[in-house]
């Protein structure tokens, strides 16, 4: 084995939380490595939902005009069967921003701007385990390679390889399958939906990225797919073929095949650390437990991760002890809405309520801008 790289900050993933991470510790003099497995650009079967509450960090990381270069989202549509209710999204108190940009575009840019600010950056190595040494992680390894630093952050998204065993018993999934259809006829390109229906076990969407191409996908409880006698594939048909969503793909045609991934939450919100490493984003379970977006939750635990690490810099150390602030600070930015898009989840889960309160909402006044100002509180 060669010589180790030494750096002082490992990054282990270059998504938005790992990249964006990278960039602001190199803003601050840090000698940063981000390892990735992929090379960039890469596929990313991700919605690439960009929430007003990523916009303060985009503006931060010098992105936000080429995330609004693409297809600004005006309104949301809850489906049920026989119902739908139309929300303002421009009405919560972040304001109007709330756009679809492309996941494999995008994480190509951020990475560059790490590249800008002199991060190193590795791609396609695949780190197989953390080093440890006395109790504390100093760095971690990959076939033929050994890297030392002095704080490790693990960024890998949906990858569990590194997540401590006593916060398995914490983690919830989504399965999710997403497919890319193009030559609508008449496609309303600022207009979500987010589907429910008693026979799938979850939610589907449709994201416009223009007037001519939307991404449709549909999102699965893990745990009550079991019980569903559907694979994900015949879930996702079966949301094709509802009255509702031809009529919105009237015209279009899948391109390409369908891509699924995992999605990783936890119902109680934690900053995951140990001796020399903490872990940020969806590899900390900081996913939204209601939606399953996972962008604005990556840029607000690495900005928390950000500031964590600038103190335990100052004062020499990167022990536990240390980066218990990062727990807190996690905890203060998650706890409230995690434990709301909980309770939300667990009504969606029973479209018939869905229903009866959609219907209930045409007829109740104020029960509609109601919602769109608390918008904030239970999805964005």
């Amino acid at each position: 084995m060669t010589r180790p790289l030494q750096c002082e900050a490992l990054i282990i993933g270059a998504g938005p939380a790992g990249a964006s991470l990278a960039v602001w510790l190199a803003q601050e003099g840090w000698d940063c490595l981000l390892v990735d497995r992929a090379h960039f650009p890469r596929r990313k079967p991700c919605a690439g939902c960009f929430a007003p509450r990523c916009f303060p960090d985009l503006r931060r990381l010098g992105l936000e005009d080429v995330v609004k270069s693409g297809q600004q989202i005006r309104f949301l549509d809850l489906q049920v069967p026989q119902r739908s209710l139309r929300l303002e999204t421009a009405k919560n108190p972040f304001g109007p921003d709330f756009y679809v940009f492309p996941r494999e575009r995008f994480d190509a840019l951020l990475v560059e701007k790490a590249r800008s600010h002199s991060v190193r950056l590795l791609e396609g190595i695949s780190i197989d385990s953390l080093t440890r040494q006395d109790g504390w992680v100093v760095g971690a390894s990959a076939a033929e390679l050994e890297i030392r630093a002095k704080i490790t952050v693990v960024a890998t998204g949906a990858n569990t390889r590194f997540l401590p065993p006593e916060r398995r018993f914490f983690m919830r999934s989504y399965q999710t399958l997403i497919g890319w259809f193009e030559g609508f006829r008449d496609l309303d390109p600022f207009t979500t939906d987010s589907f429910c229906a008693p026979w799938l076990p979850g939610n589907g969407w449709v994201f416009p990225e223009s007037d001519q191409r939307a991404n449709v996908g549909i999102m699965v409880h893990a745990d009550l797919r079991k019980g569903s006698r559907r694979n994900l594939k015949a879930l996702f048909e079966a949301y094709c073929d509802s009255p509702f969503l031809k009529r919105r793909l009237r015209g279009a045609q899948r391109t390409g095949r369908l891509w699924g991934s995992p999605i990783r939450y936890a119902l109680r919100p934690a900053g995951i650390h140990g001796n020399g490493f903490l872990m940020i984003g969806e590899a900390s379970l900081l996913t939204h437990p209601l939606t399953g977006e996972g962008i604005s939750q990556a840029f607000r635990s690495a900005r928390a991760a950000a500031e964590t690490l600038r103190v335990a810099r100052e004062t020499g150390s990167f022990g536990e002890e240390v980066l218990e602030l990062y727990h807190g600070e996690i905890h203060g930015l998650f706890r409230r809405n995690s434990w709301k898009a909980a309770r939300i989840r667990e009504f969606l889960d029973f479209p018939y309520f869905m229903r009866s309160f959609l219907f209930l909402a045409r007829f109740v006044p104020g029960l509609r801008s109601w919602m769109e100002r608390r918008l904030n509180l239970f999805v964005l």
